[in-house]
């Protein structure tokens, strides 16, 4: 059984699917009993659980061989994470699979990457076999901008002239499926998962092939 945290979300959503195109048996931990139903819909099982609250994990953990680890940008992620990792210790867990961020690191500056990066030695501790799977800046993450993409034709953010490998959530899903369904990575590891192509954000907007300088026919960029 592999129990699923996080499955509602973009990443989460397509591996229970991708998960379930493969025949694998898949448990989805969730908050929401609507969500838990749609989950069911799909032929997954259904687990009311909050990893804020301990005392929920333990019949979502039943069985299970096999754990993807996914939840909101939070300060308090690392104590929620580690309210899962203290009760998966005695289930015969043999592998965790936790999406983590590129540049996480226990001593950043930036609160999400130190949130990620104590996590990461966390899971370390545990001696639990486990992948931290680094994803670089979600492409899905840019139609948080789509009101002001239809009105002012615009996308606002801080990346200045700096280039991002944008990776779509679906090709992170697919490495995590193929982590869960294939032999256990001996040792443990970290891997990081970017999109093909280093890009600006005038790249991004004009659409065009990378070192263009051409915007006027795409979307502008601000900062």
């Amino acid at each position: 059984m592999i129990l699923v945290i996080g499955g509602t979300g973009k990443v989460g959503g397509a591996l229970v699917r991708m998960l379930l195109a493969e025949g694998a048996p898949v448990r989805a931990l969730v908050r929401d009993p609507r969500k838990g139903r749609a989950i069911a819909g799909l032929g997954a099982e259904a687990v009311l659980g909050d990893l804020k609250l301990p005392e929920t994990l333990e019949p979502a953990l039943r069985g299970v061989r096999r754990i993807f680890l996914l939840s909101p940008p939070d300060p308090q992620q690392v104590e929620y994470h580690n309210n899962l990792l203290r009760r998966a210790g005695p289930h015969p867990v043999e592998l965790v699979v936790r999406i983590s961020a590129m540049g996480a690191r226990a001593d950043s500056d930036v609160g999400i990457l130190r949130w990620h990066g104590t996590a990461e030695q966390q899971l370390l501790a545990t001696e639990l076999p486990h992948v931290n799977l680094r994803g670089s800046s979600f492409m899905q993450n840019i139609m948080f901008s789509e009101a002001s993409i239809r009105s002012e034709g615009k996308f606002y953010g801080c990346q200045g002239d700096a280039r991002l490998a944008l990776v779509d959530t679906d090709d992170v899903a697919a490495v995590a499926a193929a982590l869960l369904t294939g032999p256990v990575p001996e040792p443990s590891r970290t891997l990081t998962v970017t999109g093909p192509r280093a890009l600006t954000a005038t790249d991004q907007a004009t659409l065009s092939k990378p070192d263009s300088n051409d915007a006027r026919d795409g979307l502008q960029t601000a900062c």
